[in-house]
């Protein structure tokens, strides 16, 4: 089918489905069809029955290779009718039957063993050992292999992303630390935006680039560079220092899919990176510790050492979320893609495939059949297939598919340690993705040339020192373009998502949730992003 307005949109089941927006730009490749649905609801189900809470896992699965999410309440039917039952019904399905029983048992002990804080330790401890497995992949060349060993290194790849992506969605059980902190400033009435400040920071995965970019930039001085060969040229400190970042982040994609460039594809970037990185780094040790002092001094001197345990909590369990997505999600997805693209160039000189971008049209055992001469697909098949990517990825996808959506339930009908976890759940999530009205990160005023990009690679193949990046959501993806942006907006996300926090680590000014942005906002005119009021204007 080529045709995008012949495709129909049926939901996989009678539930409700939400198309993801805030991780799509274009259509899924058919290995990330295949490696989504079975990690999101492997990992979601580990997290969310360690914690206790009433939902079973959340769903992901794709419709025209686009995503669509569900939530699955535990122990209840998918009923598609959009409706939560009366609430004396509740109370006894939360309360009564012997997996609900189980499920409030589960939660306390949640609660009483701090199992978040255990998970974030978890990966605290395991980070290095995960590295180093993702390391001994990279360092086999795919040019290198044969027809037969390179389809056992591209089943190894992607054996290894699903590996990678369940641990990932297990460790948002790590989320709870940091909805308990935010909690807790509304209780004490301290603005959010300052307790963020205070307590969101120190991101592994940032911290180790910005640091191997910097020792670059000292190994360089006052050099004239115009390639990575000039780098490599300049001294053994230089080039040592190069190949150090990339071998760690040159293999992590600039997206959510296997189809986005990784930053070692786009030597320009690095290049911009390596150029900012020369300039003095932005401190922000001092605005922290302020933002902590004015913290504790709206608080009873009783209630210090409970602030500096939540927010110590919250600090450790947000850095570990958003690292572990860049090691276990992002690299893992980047040697998923090199092993495709071996395979793509072959199949492209042997005539197999037109273009080498037509590899992602195909799962991993078709892509192995290909190779290795099986007949598992004809040239009709697989004509068919390519232009059927291309008329999904020219379809628009409805937002919602299956029943209406649902309210969310009323927490205080759950059994309070339930209630108590799936709140700090809800809280992490809606800080993290929004939904409300558009917030401001700073309180600067900046003026510079608006870049709109869907994705990161376009970002940053296109990104200046001092322009503002106009995109959709920002992830740990974009962590390499957003040290040379002058200011950030985005169309979802909220004000603990990962463009908030890296907006307040880097002193970037943005505004986050304005969500007519990206059609509103002319690609490369002059605008005006004011922080503290949480808006944009065009100049010209």
């Amino acid at each position: 089918m080529s045709d995008p307005s012949l495709l129909t949109w049926e939901p996989p089941d009678p539930g409700e489905w939400e198309f993801d927006a805030a991780h799509q730009h274009t259509v899924l490749t058919a290995t990330a069809q295949d490696v989504m649905p079975e990690t999101m609801a492997e990992g979601f189900k580990l997290a969310f029955g360690r914690l206790g809470l009433p939902l079973s896992h959340m769903a992901a699965q794709p419709v025209n290779g686009w995503l669509y999410l569900s939530a699955f309440a535990h122990g209840a039917p998918r009923k598609g009718n959009g409706k939560l039952p009366p609430a004396i019904v509740f109370k006894l399905l939360s309360r009564v039957p012997p997996s609900a029983r189980k499920r409030i048992k589960i939660a306390q002990a949640a609660i009483d063993q701090r199992v978040a804080m255990g998970q974030v330790e978890r990966w605290e401890q395991g980070r290095s050992a995960f590295i180093e497995g993702n390391l001994a992949l990279q360092d086999i060349d795919p040019a290198t292999l044969s027809d037969g060993d390179l389809v056992a290194h591209l089943d190894a790849t992607v054996s290894r992303a699903v590996e990678g992506m369940t641990l990932h969605f297990d460790l948002i059980s790590q989320a709870l630390p940091v909805g308990e902190y935010l909690l807790a400033l509304d209780d004490w009435g301290i603005d959010r935006e300052l307790g963020a400040k205070a307590a969101f920071h120190g991101v592994p995965s940032t911290v180790e680039s910005n640091e191997r970019l910097a020792a670059i930039a000292a190994a360089l001085g006052d050099a004239s560079i115009s390639s990575l060969d000039d780098i490599r040229e300049h001294s053994t400190a230089a080039s040592t220092s190069l190949e150090e970042f990339l071998r760690h982040h040159g293999n992590r994609p600039l997206g959510d899919d296997y189809s986005v460039p990784s930053v070692a594809e786009l030597p320009g970037a690095v290049l911009s990176l390596i150029e900012q990185a020369r300039i003095e780094p932005v401190d922000e040790s001092a605005a922290i510790a302020a933002a902590v002092d004015r913290c504790r001094a709206q608080l009873d001197a009783a209630q210090h050492d409970r602030f500096e345990q939540l927010r110590s909590d919250a600090q450790r369990a947000y850095a570990a979320l958003d690292d572990n997505s860049s090691v276990t999600a992002a690299w893992t997805g980047g040697l998923v893609r090199r092993s495709h693209l071996e395979a793509a160039r072959r199949l492209a000189d042997r005539g197999v495939l037109s273009t080498v971008e037509d590899v992602w049209a195909f799962n991993p055992s078709e892509i192995a059949g290909l190779l290795t001469g099986a007949d598992v697909l004809t040239d009709t098949q697989i004509a068919d297939r390519i232009a059927h990517r291309a008329a999904c990825a020219a379809a628009t996808p409805p937002p919602h598919l299956g029943s209406p959506p649902s309210p969310e339930p009323d927490l205080s009908l759950f059994p309070a340690p339930v209630a108590k976890n799936t709140r700090e759940m809800m809280t992490f999530i809606t800080a993290k993705f929004g939904g409300g009205a558009a917030v401001g990160i700073g309180e600067e005023t900046v003026t510079g040339r608006a870049v709109v990009a869907r994705s990161a690679d376009e970002a940053m193949t296109r990104i200046e020192p001092g322009d503002i990046l106009v995109t959709s959501l920002t992830t740990p993806a974009y962590n390499g373009v957003m040290a040379l942006l002058g200011g950030i907006v985005t169309a979802t996300g909220g004000p603990n998502g990962h463009t908030a926090i890296v907006a307040r680590e880097l002193g970037i000014p943005a505004v986050i949730g304005l969500t007519d942005a990206i059609d509103t906002v002319p690609d490369g005119a002059t605008i005006e992003l004011d922080a503290a009021a949480a808006t944009i204007k065009v100049l010209s």
